[in-house]
Parts: C-alpha cells; structure tokens; sequence
C-alpha cells in the first residue's frame, strides 16, 4: 500500500475546505478550493536603494507595495504595516512602513547585534526567503531574518525536508531603520544572493517569501499571508522576479474603522497595458473591471474601487485578483472579519515615558563583583548624559569601592565592578547618574548581603569526601594511545581533533572520520586538510582532555576535546 506524503498548507487548505462544508454552505468551501498561496510579482531594481532606513528613494516607487496584514487566525488585522520588495541579479530588498500610535515608541530592549538574539519579544518584522537554493550538503532550504528597531536580529536555515532549523548559519544581510516625523517606524534591508547560496537572480524564476510584522503591548503576530505557523514554507507566498513589467500597489482590502471590506490598488507600467481586476466574496458578491494603465510609469486608480464594498461577514472570505492578459500579477483572499476584541490595539493607553532610567545592581558572591545594569532608551535627554558611577559603603558607611561606567552608543550604562575582598555583612549601593556637565542627574539606591559562607554553610571547604573519585559502576576514563574508553564506548580522536571512529558495545557508530568543511562566499565548499595531532592537557580518572593546533591555508583551527 503506498501512503503519499501531504504537506501542512495542503492540510490547511483542506481543513479550511471542510470546515465550511461542515457549516453546510458549499459555496465557500468551493470558493477557498482553488486557492493554495498569495501570488505577486517584484519589479527588478533600476537603481541600487541605499540602505538607511528612510524610504526615499525613486526605486522603492516603482517596488511592489503590499499593505494587507492578516493575524494569525487568517482574520484581518486592525494594525496596518506596508513593505515594499525588489531585486536585482544580487540582492533582494524588502522595506517596511509601520505606523506607531499615538504616544507610542518601538518597544527595543535589545540593541546588541553582535550575536544572534530572540528579539520576538520587542516590536520587530520578519522577513522568510526561499531562494531556490540548498545548503552546502545539498539540504533543500529557506531562511528567516527576524530584527528589531535596534538591528538586533536572529537569522535561521530552515531544512524542511529533514526537520531541521540551523541558528548558527551566517547572514551576512543589511538592515537599517528609523522613526519619521510622524511616528512610523521606516525600513531598508538587503539580501545578498551568496548568503543564501544562489548564483545571480533571474527574470521570470518564483521565489517564496512571508512577510510580517510583530506587534507588542498587546502582542500580535500579523503577515500578508495569515498563516499560524510562519516557518510553513507552502504557505508562503510566491513572488516571481520581473523586469519592465506593470508595477502593482496593493493599498489595502479592508476599512478596520468601517469594518468593510474590497479593493483599493493602483498600478503602472513602462508600457501601455489593459490590466484585469476582481473583487469577489464566497457570500456571492462579484466586482470585475479593467485598468488601461498609460506608458511611462503614471500609478493610475480603477474608478469606483474602494475598501468599502461589502460589509463584514463572520462566515465569509474575500478575494482580489489583478491580471495581465492570462498572467497573475496578485492574488490574495482573507477571511472577511476582524479579530474579535482587537480593536483596542489601535489605541495606545497614555504614552511612553521619556524619562525613565531602568538601573539595577546585582552582586555574585561567588565571583565578588557587582553588575550595572542602566538602560537610557526611554530617556530623550540622553545626549546630555556622560556616566553612572556606583559607590559601594559598608555598615559603618564606609566607602570599599566605587567605579564608573560610561555611556555606549546603545543607551547603556554597563558593566562589572571586581570588589576587594569584604567580609560577611550588609553593604549599600548608591548609583549616580552624572550629565556631561558633572552634576548629578539621578541617584538609585541599592544593597546586598555577603554571607560568610564558611562560618554559615558546614560542607564549604570540607575535606571530607572526594569529588574527583568514580563510583561504581561507572568506571574511569581510560586511554590508549588516540583511543579514549569509557563506559563501554570507544572514541579515537583524529586529526584536528575531531572523532575518527566511535564504538558502543562493539558496534561502530561513523560510516566516515568527521571532517570540516570550508565554505567560501560565493558559497563553494571544500574539506579542509588538516593534520595536527592531539595534545593531552588534561588527565584525571574522570575526565581527559586533549587539545589540538590545525593549519587550513590562511585559517588556523583550534580544536578542543572532553571525554568525562
């Protein structure tokens, strides 16, 4: 019997099919049959955008706008955010407009982009790309980027086929964002083809992309394509790369404040074209017309269109199509409601301070050192602040230590402060915040314990016991020239360090000795040679290390290896 594989948007589809059948109304569930993923088509960028975080630039005009966020639950969301995508033969770009409410600045509390960071938890945007390409061991993939106002990101390779999600894959992509003067958060990214192992893009080829926006207080999770699981390639939506083509701006398909729905879109071309369009709804109603869209690049409207056709319908989808002779340029549907309840989102209750001073002190006993911890982002007077200095007094008010941090470029002040050595007791903290002219702006207070361990706790420092003996029936590391034995498995370290063979219970457990791979920019890959030998540093019954020095060209591999 043969049992063929279905993948989850095909589920969903089906699913969402029978459900509406299961409501008895037919004409829904034929409605939403055909319907698999959001169509559109980018424009190829004439002219390079520079990455600054303002949208400004002549080539985000002639871009594909998209303005139609969808939550989660494949209802429409009452918050609005457009993007922008295009491309040329290296780079995909993408750009965002979102506006904030009134009172309301982006929520960013991390703003370190030296390392990947969750920052799901700020307001942020993700971006998914399948570029038609695989990995470097040949693995189907596609990859997200997830950043916050800051640039604090997390980039991903997914490999749907094997189940697998690699964190420590390199981005190596360009992100910029600012606030305008009306308070939206403007965007500018850039993907460069070799991060995503691609030879040039082309004219005419399909890549997959989701796009979304990630809103804070209260949290919503909100992209054009409304699917519950962003990292469901199927569901993504298929964007075919296009050069000299009619441009489309998708300006919306919902009114939140009149709960309406249809279709709002302008368009134009390099060339005189006819463009087909349609609004239509599983309730039955029906809008088609034709644009005649003038050469020379003039955005011209349908007359009679707007995002007030039909009134909301619990039960119903909506549909919007635009053609070009038989060719797709967008295809989108929705749910014709809104979330229940999520209209208070569009209101910001009261405003965002702006001058409040998040500092803390936190002392680690067993490291004796204080930690600063003083965020400035929510002071707008932060230019005029120099430092923070923390003073640390002992029960009689003596002072044992003091030391100051500056403020970095992130709206921080930050750091650790090693204490002398102090004895058991109560000590205060005074935290001053100091402005460029030296005067105090600010004062926080603060205090610890330190707990003479040894006079409160009778295992420290005892002599009784010892850590470092095995117990049975585990039994000591032991080893054998490059062969390390313990437990009854077998590991012998090879070159650079890395296992040549592991055995359990007698049975061999690598078809190959572990290499290392080298992979260039442009995305070829090759088997590093590398010869050095192991160096035991470390020999205890319970534990052997060994540590090892490699030569790869230019690139010099340190390898270090526990066996415990």
């Amino acid at each position: 019997m043969k049992i063929k594989a279905i993948s989850k948007c095909l589920l969903s589809a089906a699913f969402a099919t029978a459900v509406a059948a299961a409501r008895g109304d037919d004409a829904q569930a034929k409605f939403a049959a055909d319907y698999r993923t959001p169509v559109v088509q980018a424009p190829y960028a004439e002219e390079k955008p520079v990455i600054d975080g303002r949208i400004d630039e002549a080539v985000w005009d002639k871009s594909l706008y998209l303005n139609a966020l969808r939550c989660k639950d494949r209802m429409m969301s009452y918050r609005s955010t457009a993007f922008w995508i295009a491309w040329d033969e290296d780079n995909v770009y993408v750009a965002m407009r979102s506006p904030l409410r009134k009172g309301e600045k982006p929520l960013r509390k991390f703003r370190d982009t030296e390392r990947d960071i969750n920052v799901v938890f700020d307001d942020a945007f993700e971006v998914f790309l399948g570029a038609n390409s695989t990995s470097p061991d040949g693995q189907p993939v596609f990859f997200q980027y997830l950043c916050n106002f800051d640039g604090a990101r997390y980039d991903a390779m997914h490999e749907p086929r094997v189940g697998n999600r690699r964190e420590g894959w390199t981005a190596n992509w360009e992100v910029k964002s600012t606030l305008n003067a009306r308070n939206e958060w403007e965007m500018e990214m850039r993907i460069p083809r070799e991060t995503v192992y691609r030879a040039p893009f082309k004219e005419g080829e399909v890549v997959t992309m989701l796009i979304a926006r990630d809103f804070k207080r209260p949290w919503e999770q909100n992209s054009f394509e409304g699917t519950a699981d962003f990292s469901v390639g199927e569901a993504h939506t298929h964007v075919k790369l296009v050069r000299g083509r009619p441009v489309i701006r998708f300006l919306g398909a919902a009114n939140s404040a009149k709960k309406t729905f249809g279709l709002d879109f302008e368009a134009a071309s390099p060339k005189a074209v006819r463009l087909d369009w349609s609004f239509t709804t599983s309730g039955g109603f029906e809008k088609k017309g034709t644009l005649d869209v003038p050469a020379g690049g003039k955005f011209v409207k349908p007359a009679g269109l707007s995002t007030a056709l039909v009134p909301e319908d619990v039960k119903g989808h909506c549909r919007v199509m635009v053609r070009q002779g038989g060719e797709v340029l967008l295809d989108w549907m929705t749910d014709t409601f809104f979330t229940p309840g999520y209209e208070k989102n569009t209101e910001f209750a009261g405003a965002d301070p702006n001058d409040r001073i998040d500092l803390s002190t936190v002392y680690n006993p067993e490291a004796n050192v204080l930690r600063l911890s003083a965020d400035f982002i929510l002071f707008d007077a932060r230019d005029k602040i120099e430092k923070s200095v923390v003073h640390v007094t002992d029960a009689k008010g003596a002072e044992v230590a003091s030391a100051e941090f500056p403020l970095d470029d992130r709206a921080y002040c930050r750091g650790t402060m090693k204490l002398p050595a102090i004895g058991g007791g109560d000590y205060k903290v005074k935290t001053e915040v100091v402005g460029k002219d030296g005067k105090v702006v600010r004062t926080v207070d603060g205090s610890f314990r330190r707990i003479d361990a040894a006079k409160t706790w009778p295992f420290v420092n005892t002599k009784a016991g010892n850590p470092e003996k095995v117990l049975a029936p585990w039994t000591p590391v032991k080893d054998k020239g490059a062969t390390v034995s313990v437990w009854g498995r077998d590991m012998t370290v090879g070159a650079a360090g890395l296992p040549e063979q592991v055995t359990s219970q007698g049975n061999t457990l690598l078809a190959r000795p572990a290499s290392l791979t080298l992979v260039d920019a442009d995305g070829n890959a090759s088997a590093a040679k590398l010869d050095g030998k192991p160096r035991k540093t470390f020999d205890k019954d319970w534990r052997k290390t060994y540590e090892t020095v490699s030569k790869a060209g230019a690139l010099t591999a340190r390898a270090k290896t526990t066996v415990e």
